[in-house]
């Protein structure tokens, strides 16, 4: 009787060549010359995920007859900087331009706005969303957005100073304004739209 034995030759499984990522970065890990591939760590062969600390990966695979072979790879892993710009800033004209600030876990950083500005902090009198990306000497970054509102003031109009004949008192002084909601306040302290005076004077509003 003969039997004929054939060897398989092992597949050449690739994990791919060691390299260097963020914490805050999603990687993928993906072997090849395989048809099915089991990884450590309960990775998923192409799925992608973020990475804690620096880690070396082993791959078995099988190829299509059932012969199996193994390969390693390692992730350095290297922590990301942070960056903050704070809560969103609302303020009135005449309180522009504001100051936005970042701040940041770590120094050594490389700071691109979306106004084109590359330093820590910017000023501006413009309502807008601004954004700030910061990169550290490992090419790891990080970024925020805040929204700066600003409103424009009320107008208030007194109109012409006036004369009257006491026979006409009180006088009724009204102030014309533009904006919503306000709110009134007169040298007299009342808090009306318009009020009525009876003695001569500077008024304000």
């Amino acid at each position: 009787d003969t039997v004929l034995v054939i060897f398989n030759g092992l597949p050449q499984i690739i994990a791919g060549i060691d390299f260097s990522s963020c914490d805050n970065a999603q990687i993928t890990l993906t072997s090849t010359g395989g048809v099915n591939y089991t990884w450590s760590n309960n990775v998923i062969n192409g799925q992608s995920f973020l990475l804690a600390q620096t880690t070396t990966f082993t791959v078995t695979g099988t190829d299509a007859n059932g012969c199996t072979n193994s390969d390693q790879v390692t992730v350095t892993i290297s922590s990301a900087p942070q960056v903050s710009l704070g809560s969103d800033i609302q303020i009135c004209e005449n309180e522009a331009p504001i100051q936005v600030n970042s701040t940041t876990n770590s120094g050594g950083l490389a700071y691109l706005w979306n106004t084109g500005d590359n330093t820590s902090s910017i000023s501006t009198s413009i309502s807008g969303e601004y954004y700030v990306n910061v990169t550290d000497a490992n090419g790891c970054s990080d970024s925020d957005t805040l929204t700066v509102t600003i409103f424009e003031l009320p107008g208030a109009n007194l109109g012409n100073d006036q004369s009257v004949c006491t026979n006409e008192l009180p006088a009724t002084l009204s102030v014309q304004s533009t904006g919503n909601q306000l709110n009134y306040l007169w040298s007299t302290v009342q808090t009306t739209q318009q009020i009525q005076v009876s003695q001569t004077g500077s008024y304000s509003v």
